[in-house]
């Protein structure tokens, strides 16, 4: 459902008819149909009172009225019950009907994906016959020249379509992308010349064995082999670079601009410890971004290396970098946490809560591909996303069933007429713009949102002492 302001709440991951607030209707509707139950058997009680019973003779001139009252009672108790049943049942028809669609777009994309996948195997089998040719081509791609006009012509062909801001903020150019993640690991079945019933058996829409993860695993694996040190994991060192009182943030875009930017050399993650009068101890916790873009791990463990493995599921150093900075901060198992992470923060953070290693009791996440991550629902998870940002479409179509049905999600469009052509590559994605959104986001009077704030425990905690402490993470040879 759309806000005034260009808000858009959407439950779960397909639901985006507010079903919460339709049950909520059909309950109240339930309790007014046992009200008017309960006064219309009232109201015949005193007409058989007055019109019965000498002593109250003098009131018998209210018989009728409260005869009329019982039945009109009685009338509208029956119209609130069937206004409860059939709003329960539209409720409930759409969540069956957007769950069904749901999974007919992750079917359509698994067979379109594995089409391609057979389509792409068929092709290649096919350059068979000229297999001779590909060794003279390699000999000559070794040759400076010949790199340097390849590169020169590919760029002044598919640069200017790749790298336009326009396009890759198009709403539609991001969810056909989110498609084509999903179909990823179907693709590579069809590639690999598995039957189709078998890989609908295997995909997501089935079994769930092979899934973007396992996609973005064996992608890693590939990577580490053919390319040395590419997308290699590494251990880690964690460091506190600097401390300072804090208060509890008491908006979310005050909680917004308290995550790290994303900048190499920089601290990656803040924790926050609170302390009220009565001595309990809470927790909040702030991830920055990818700051290494490059396939070699550096320095750096907010890299391509742990967004790969942070989506396969695998070790990523980044996650590894959070969960020792909140060990060091003092965290331990039995103390509440809020997360919010940006980016490649986001899904760290959904990856810690799906981890359930500490009681993480809230996560916010800010334009991250970490909708297909599996958060128990003890958890409350706040997405923020621009319809107009690829990186959330990174992670795939989200949960669909019962699993992301607690994510909500809130979205709007950064940039409604088009990004400046000066702004970069992916400006919706920038975290001052999303800080701008969290700004609008608690200046709606939605009130599904209002409800959704409060049911964050550190935003307007109150004026409790707190500490907070900046961690740098960096790999180790």
């Amino acid at each position: 459902m759309t806000a005034d302001d260009g808000l858009v709440v959407s439950h779960g991951a397909a639901i985006s008819v507010e079903t919460d607030t339709l049950f909520a209707l059909a309950a109240a509707m339930a309790r007014l149909q046992a009200d008017c139950d309960l006064l219309a058997g009232r109201a015949s009680v005193a007409a058989r009172v007055v019109s019965g019973t000498p002593l109250a003779a003098p009131f018998d001139v209210a018989a009728g009225p409260l005869v009329r009252a019982g039945c009109a009672l009685r009338e509208a108790g029956q119209h609130a019950g069937r206004l409860s049943r059939g709003v329960a049942a539209a409720a409930e028809g759409y969540e069956a009907a957007e769950r069904r669609a749901g999974a007919f777009d992750r079917a359509a994309g698994a067979l379109i994906g594995f089409a391609a996948g057979v389509w792409t195997r068929h092709a290649l089998l096919g350059l068979l016959p000229i297999a001779g040719w590909v060794v003279p081509l390699a000999l000559a791609m070794q040759h400076p020249a010949v790199r340097r006009a390849v590169a020169v012509l590919g760029d002044r062909i598919a640069g200017p379509l790749v790298l336009d801001p326009a396009l890759l903020g198009n709403p539609a150019v991001v969810g056909l992308i989110r498609a084509l993640v999903s179909s990823v690991d179907d693709a590579a079945m069809g590639v690999a010349g598995v039957p189709l019933p078998l890989a609908a058996l295997l995909g997501e829409s089935g079994t769930g064995l092979v899934g973007l993860g396992t996609a973005a695993s064996a992608a890693s694996a590939a990577m580490a082999l053919g390319a040395g040190q590419a997308l290699a994991e590494t251990p880690i060192t964690v460091k506190a670079v600097g401390a300072s009182p804090v208060r509890p943030p008491s908006t979310l875009a005050e909680a917004a601009r308290r995550i790290p930017p994303a900048e190499a050399g920089e601290p990656q993650v803040r924790v926050e410890r609170y302390e009220d009068d009565e001595g309990a101890t809470r927790y909040a916790v702030y991830v920055a971004g990818t700051a290494d873009f490059h396939a070699v791990p550096g320095d750096e463990p907010f890299d391509m290396t742990s967004n790969i493995a942070g989506v396969a599921g695998s070790d990523a150093a980044a996650q590894r970098a959070v969960e020792e900075a909140m060990r060091r901060a003092g965290v331990t198992d039995d103390d509440p946490v809020t997360i919010f992470g940006h980016s490649q923060g986001g899904l760290v953070a959904a990856r810690i809560a799906a981890s359930e290693s500490f009681q993480v009791d809230a996560i916010v996440t800010f334009g991250a591909p970490a909708g297909q991550i599996d958060v128990p629902s003890s958890v409350t998870q706040l997405a923020v996303e621009h319809t107009d940002d690829l990186v959330p479409a990174l992670g795939g179509i989200p949960l669909t069933d019962a699993s992301g049905s607690d994510r909500v999600v809130v979205s709007r469009r950064a940039f409604p007429t088009g990004p400046d052509p000066e702004a970069g590559v992916l400006p919706a994605h920038a975290m001052v713009v999303y800080q701008e959104t969290a700004e609008a986001i608690d200046a709606t009077d939605d009130p599904r949102i209002g409800g959704l704030l409060a049911s964050i425990p550190v935003i307007g905690l109150g004026a409790v002492a707190g500490r907070s402490v900046l961690y740098r993470a960096e790999r180790t040879r």
